[in-house]
């Protein structure tokens, strides 16, 4: 019998099975061993840990089967930002990663460390802390995936362009979000449409811009590229991308934002000068944050399923740590329209 002061281990639940710890450990663990374990013999460890309250040590297990059972999450941030804590964005997928994660039995842990170049930074996940690393909306300038790629870690990724190097990524269909953007102010009898970008080394930047200019001509809309603003993804210089656009002789009577936090700087930019959302402009974001629909007007915007994203570039993660092989292709997840109050037909004048 063991003390009531101790917790039992591996070696009592051997002795009340009558087994050996090795046989013990090839049950309970997952150790890789030679040994051939009957079902018989199976169930009586199984059945003596039960009567012990045995639980099995997760750093034994992890150097039995040579895993952590942790996957790394890696945003695609600059070094010392850490604007994945505010970013709605980066928080929606998060909570997808963790509930996958959590589900298949792993814990997650964020490297706080920004990216600096993989000579500098890739070094720092050869420690093995985690099986495998997801790395989110890394900038498309960066040598974040091919640098730990390079190192053999199993890797997927959300939002961004992986497929050169055979990574599985998610991410929401950029393209048909944007098409439903256009279509909708087209709609509405909106044909100067204004588009403000974030950075133009975020990949969604290049996949929303090629997609708005397509989208145009599609419908016998010439794209005026002086209609072309851009600022940064966090809202950053939205009021001067909105000014430069509005102080045009032909200004714009729609905006395309391609994100929330740009369009929640140009309402408020909007608002500073009197301009009214939608009577004189019709505005819609990307993202569809929970600010949303709080803001007034309140935002029409294009939802993207975050937390689906996040939890099936978690599901691909740890179907490469499993050895499984995912097309290079990404997985893209429909997107929605959500028309708010911020879109109106188009103002006479």
């Amino acid at each position: 019998m063991t003390s009531h002061n101790k917790p039992p281990t591996l070696q009592d639940v051997a002795r009340d099975a009558g087994v050996s710890c090795n046989t013990a450990s090839v049950v309970l663990n997952g150790s890789r061993s030679n040994t051939r374990v009957s079902e018989a013999t199976r169930e009586r460890v199984i059945r003596a840990a039960a009567n012990l309250s045995y639980v099995p040590n997760a750093m034994a297990r992890g150097l039995a089967q040579k895993r952590t059972q942790a996957i790394g999450i890696l945003f695609g941030v600059a070094a010392g930002s850490t604007d994945y804590v505010t970013n709605p964005y980066m928080t929606g997928i998060l909570q997808g990663v963790l509930e996958a994660a959590g589900d298949a039995g792993h814990c997650v842990t964020i490297y706080t460390q920004g990216w600096v170049s993989a000579k500098v930074s890739a070094p720092l996940f050869r420690d093995g802390r985690t099986d495998g690393v997801l790395v989110i909306a890394p900038p498309a300038t960066a040598d974040i995936l091919s640098g730990l790629s390079a190192l053999g870690i199993p890797l997927a990724a959300v939002a961004c362009e992986a497929e050169v190097l055979n990574i599985p990524s998610a991410d929401v269909d950029n393209r048909a979000g944007v098409e439903l953007v256009v279509r909708h102010l087209i709609h509405l009898g909106h044909s100067r449409i204004a588009l403000i970008t974030g950075e133009a080394d975020m990949s969604s930047t290049a996949l929303r811009t090629d997609a708005f200019t397509s989208a145009m001509r599609d419908a016998g809309l010439q794209p005026d590229r002086q209609l072309y603003a851009r600022c940064n993804y966090s809202g950053e210089g939205a009021e001067r991308a909105f000014l430069s656009l509005w102080n045009m002789q032909d200004r714009p009577t729609a905006i395309f934002a391609c994100n929330d936090a740009i369009a929640a700087g140009v309402a408020r930019a909007a608002r500073s000068i009197g301009a009214a959302i939608p009577d004189e402009l019709s505005l819609v974001g990307f993202d569809d944050v929970p600010t949303a629909s709080m803001v007034t007007p309140s935002l029409t915007t294009v939802r993207q399923p975050l937390q689906m994203i996040g939890a099936e570039a978690t599901q691909m993660l740890l179907g490469r740590i499993a050895g499984e092989v995912y097309p290079a292709t990404p997985r893209l997840f429909s997107p929605a329209l959500i028309v708010r109050e911020s879109t109106g037909k188009v103002c006479s004048r």
